[in-house]
């Protein structure tokens, strides 16, 4: 087995690699899987605390809650991880969902939906963003919504963003505690 560091939080696997957070050293690590039984450590990337990670193709996309940023790595040759860019999101950013040509975030300080052009990944732009209010916890996207649910609120938002410079809150409901709506 390979020690991941303290609390490992978040995982990706694509290949024969797989990505990993843990918040006790704050480091991204890349662990060559091709040998299940020897996993290895191949490359280490410095963080602050990272809330999400999500892989698209060669690019991997990770939230930092700490700097604030979407930070895009490619991951090409996962033996030497190349940062991309860095893209400033404001607040706390604590949830991504990718889809298409975008990406989407939620931020528990901003209370909002912003919605990023990653169809370069070297160089993003924020098309769009709306207001959730509250404390945004999760985004997932399916189709042209957004669903997001609230954790001050208890509820989940749906949000049309067909038009990414538009995003419109279209609904929400209730989710009591037990998680039934």
């Amino acid at each position: 087995s390979l020690s991941l560091g303290s609390l490992p939080e978040r995982l990706e696997v694509s290949g024969q690699y797989a990505y990993v957070t843990d918040s006790g050293s704050a480091d991204l690590k890349i662990i060559d899987l091709r040998d299940p039984s020897r996993p290895r450590l191949v490359d280490s990337v410095a963080m602050a605390n990272v809330s999400e990670l999500a892989l698209q193709g060669k690019y991997l996309y990770v939230l930092d809650r700490f700097s604030n940023d979407l930070n895009v790595f490619d991951v090409t040759n996962p033996t030497n991880v190349v940062e991309l860019t860095s893209f400033g999101i404001g607040g706390t950013p604590i949830s991504l969902a990718l889809s298409g040509r975008y990406a989407y975030v939620v931020d528990s300080s901003s209370d909002d939906l912003k919605i990023i052009d990653i169809s370069n990944p070297a160089s993003l732009t924020l098309m769009g963003t709306t207001s959730l209010g509250a404390s945004p916890a999760k985004v997932v996207v399916s189709g042209r919504y957004a669903y997001v649910v609230d954790q001050t609120s208890d509820d989940l938002k749906i949000i049309d963003v067909a038009s990414s410079t538009r995003p419109v809150r279209i609904g929400s409901r209730s989710v009591n505690g037990s998680g039934t709506v």
